[in-house]
């Protein structure tokens, strides 16, 4: 991190949940995916 400049905007369990919601609240996106 120090050597890039870098720090994350979430932490890992928070950015786990959001991503996590993100595809319950859009199963209509990735349902089809699974169709393939």
């Amino acid at each position: 991190r120090a050597e890039l400049g870098y720090a994350p905007a979430h932490s890992f369990d928070n950015g786990l949940r959001q991503t996590l919601r993100w595809y319950l609240d859009h199963e209509g996106w990735w349902r089809p995916l699974l169709a393939r």
